[in-house]
């Protein structure tokens, strides 16, 4: 085990994984989430500011639990975030269907094999140069 220093308390503690919070302060901002959580289903048409003024939360909080879609926003533009790439309005995560579906696309095709058209067909011709198959 290593010590290191709590995030939220500054005090020494045991730390084995995940974030650099000791176990007091982990909990006390997982009770915070789930106040947060509880006043966004009660009043679903609230922006960000008005949670972190009510549940005396700071906004920078709110917004990683937002990115990290433990928490959403009934409209986009009161969440206050933005996609990564376009910039436009979200309710939630990091990037809009849009550049999410986009992404994908680009993936998929880069995974696919290309097929290089200017490799000679050698498929069973007996009279091309090159290597041959014998057929068993």
């Amino acid at each position: 085990m290593e010590v290191k220093i709590c995030k939220g308390c500054k005090r020494m503690f045991n730390y084995i994984t995940g974030p650099v919070m000791c176990a007091a302060c982990k909990d006390k901002l997982e009770d915070d989430f789930v106040d947060v959580k509880d006043y966004i289903r009660k009043n679903p048409g609230c922006s960000m500011q008005m949670v972190a003024d009510e549940c005396e939360v700071p906004i920078a909080q709110i917004k990683e639990w937002v990115r990290e879609e433990r928490l959403q926003f009934t409209n986009a533009a009161g969440s206050g975030i933005t996609c990564e790439k376009c910039g436009s309005a979200i309710p939630t995560g990091r990037f809009c269907d849009f550049c999410k579906k986009e992404m994908a696309q680009n993936l998929a095709r880069g995974l696919t094999p290309a097929v290089n058209k200017e490799a000679p067909d050698m498929s069973g011709s007996a009279d091309k140069k090159g290597m041959r198959f014998v057929n068993n």
